[in-house]
């Protein structure tokens, strides 16, 4: 009988110990589950402003390269057309030279020169006439182009807003 309650008494015992035991890595193992649920946490805290630190610099570096792109495109036309401009001027002052030369070289056979003169200022007048109209077409041409650069880079700068806008 004393070996009965004995035994009961270990059995008690051993249970005791076993509940506490149990206890202790019950909290032990929620302490640390929480403790990483913490650092787990932080961690995509701290990549995700990582993220959105790295998207605002890349945003940034586009924005400027864009605007860059835009800038040197809008100088490059600008430049071809003052190019362009000149060369109109330079065509036109040497065709008036020439049309003074050839007035001015023909005294002795005034009827021939006039009739000589006059065909020839009619060509050149629509050599001019032609490279005025190429020139006005070249224009508008460029006008157009620099039009369509700027509504390009609006609707690039639109894609930008909405795509930071979505992030």
């Amino acid at each position: 009988m004393q070996r009965l309650a004995d035994e009961i008494v270990r059995s008690r015992v051993e249970r005791a110990d076993f509940l506490a035991k149990n206890r202790r890595d019950t909290d032990r193992m929620l302490k640390n589950a929480t403790r990483e649920r913490s650092q787990g946490i932080r961690e995509q805290h701290f990549a995700a402003s990582q993220l959105a630190s790295s998207l605002k610099e890349f945003n940034r570096t586009n924005q400027l390269k864009v605007s860059r792109t835009i800038r040197e495109n809008r100088m490059q036309r600008q430049t071809q057309s003052s190019h362009d401009s000149m060369l109109r001027k330079q065509e036109i002052a040497r065709n008036r030279r020439s049309v003074v030369r050839m007035l001015d070289s023909s005294n002795a056979n005034r009827l021939r020169s006039a009739r000589n003169q006059e065909a020839s200022a009619k060509q050149t007048i629509s050599s001019v006439k032609m490279q005025v109209q190429q020139i006005r077409h070249q224009a508008r041409r460029l006008t157009k182009a620099v039009g369509d650069d700027l509504q390009a880079s609006r609707r690039a700068w639109a894609r930008l807003r909405a795509e930071v806008a979505k992030k």
